[in-house]
């Protein structure tokens, strides 16, 4: 069986930005439990810089000839309605490219990006009928249809289109039970078309034993001054974001003088102001909140190790891999107690009411200051860690892709024919100029020649000309 698996969930680093690890995490896992069967890795071209570091990445998981790049027409964002056409051609040209691979299945990774970013997703435009899966690392976006949608008619309409493309998928993997049911719910479609495939953590995620010296060390780089209370932001709205501010501004000024806050993922610059603000308001000074962006996997694991508590206030939106990440490290987890918290983290006894300002103040005190609180965290979070593995969600996911294998299927119109992608690899031309004519002729075209040259810097390029210019060609040593 060959497995067409689309990556561009681990190449648009938009609403998610933990969906990268996670997407790379499971092709891994999908290559080491393939069982024989073939998986070839498709990257899109519209996100040109993410290529070869994921290639390097993912080098020894797939063979060389099994990572095919597609190339659409970009800019293609939704946000921008000039985009449309681009978006349409870029769409067909992607069913057509992942057609040609002849493919048994193809498994989709990023089912919500694209309205900001060039991020592409439709199933079935071009009638080819290969059965389709996809996997929904985050949630469907939880937007307000009165308060955002309705007033936004180009998100309204790419929003709708992504639903429409995910419900012709023959199956739809959630990380877990609560994201599944959501998910079959929002979409009405049988629930047993969605399944819960679970999550992993990569081995690098682990206790590193670290000095107190190298805490401050690593703190110190990311902008912290003393041991933080560790916020991933992803998807997470400004709101939830809020409640954690207000939550640790009713906290004694003892504990606040020892711990601070600190924001990992990608938060934007109006939000980050109101949280300042909202900081200043409660008599925090400047640089009591630390805002640090994306961190790297590598740095991930050290700031883990370094920090004091992990705490997801919400944890409706159904992705908890920072979590879990944080466990391995033996870092303290807190988080909502939602449909997620107990059968998806294990928190039996650090459950959160999200809606709670003073529960959350009330856990946060218990938690940084409690020892045998927080090394009961700390086991039950290992414990659960233990439980979770990229290899069993990947067996899973397997399992779901076999049995669309009595979906029909249609291959491709013949005249279809998409080849191998090069433009992201030097070229090897050879290229022949023939130019025999007079000497003022040849001294014309020499910026001719010269930008042929800068456009392919690795091409052999041969010239043929006069015995009269032979010395003035050498001179310019392009040939």
């Amino acid at each position: 069986m060959h497995l067409v698996l689309d990556m561009q969930g681990a190449q648009a680093r938009g609403r998610y930005p933990d969906v990268c690890r996670a997407v790379m995490s499971l092709a891994r896992g999908l290559a080491r439990n393939s069982g024989g069967n073939r998986i070839t890795l498709v990257l899109s071209g519209l996100f040109p810089e993410t290529i070869q570091p994921i290639i390097a990445a993912l080098s020894g998981t797939v063979s060389d000839n099994d990572i095919r790049i597609w190339q659409g027409i970009g800019p293609t964002a939704d946000a921008i309605l000039e985009n449309i056409w681009r978006r349409e051609v870029s769409e067909r040209l992607r069913e057509a490219f992942l057609a040609a691979l002849r493919p048994d299945f193809i498994l989709v990774t990023s089912c919500f990006e694209g309205y900001e970013n060039d991020a592409i997703f439709t199933v079935d435009l071009l009638a080819t009928k290969i059965p389709t899966a996809a996997v929904l690392f985050a949630p469907l976006p939880q937007f307000n249809p009165a308060a955002q949608r309705s007033s936004n008619f180009s998100e309204d309409a790419w929003y709708r289109r992504r639903l429409a493309s995910l419900a012709k998928c023959g199956r739809i993997l959630a990380v877990s039970e609560s994201s599944r049911l959501e998910t079959a719910a929002a979409l009405q479609v049988d629930v047993n078309s969605v399944v819960a495939v679970g999550l992993g953590c990569e081995p690098s995620f682990r206790d590193l034993g670290l000095t107190e010296e190298e805490k401050i060390g690593i703190r110190a780089a990311h902008g912290m001054q003393k041991p933080c209370i560790l916020f991933a932001v992803g998807s997470s709205s400004s709101e939830n974001t809020a409640a954690l501010v207000k939550a640790y501004l009713q906290l004694e000024q003892t504990i606040k003088n020892r711990y601070q806050l600190a924001f990992i993922g990608n938060c934007r610059s109006q939000d980050i102001g109101k949280l300042q603000s909202l900081a200043r308001s409660g008599g925090l000074n400047e640089g009591a909140l630390c805002f640090m962006g994306d961190v790297s996997e590598s740095d991930l694991n050290r700031l883990y190790n370094a920090c004091a508590l992990l705490v997801l206030p919400k944890l409706s939106d159904g992705f908890y891999l920072p979590a879990v990440e944080a466990m391995a490290c033996g870092l303290p987890v807190i988080a909502a107690n939602t449909a997620d918290a107990s059968p998806g983290l294990g928190l039996e006894v650090a459950p959160l009411d999200p809606f709670s300002i003073d529960a959350i103040t009330e856990k946060l005190r218990i938690a940084l200051t409690n020892a045998s609180f927080r090394s009961q965290l700390i086991a039950q979070g290992k414990q659960r860690v233990a439980e979770l593995s990229w290899d069993k969600s990947a067996r899973l996911v397997w399992q779901e892709l076999v049995k669309l294998r009595g979906i029909s299927y249609r291959a491709a119109s013949p005249l279809v024919n998409v080849d191998r992608s090069g433009i992201f690899r030097k070229r090897h031309l050879k290229i022949l100029v023939t130019k025999l004519d007079h000497l003022g002729d040849f001294i014309l075209s020499i910026p001719a020649l010269a930008k042929l040259r800068a456009r392919y810097p690795d091409a052999a390029i041969d010239i043929v000309v006069g015995s009269w210019n032979i010395a003035f060609v050498k001179k310019l040593k392009y040939f």
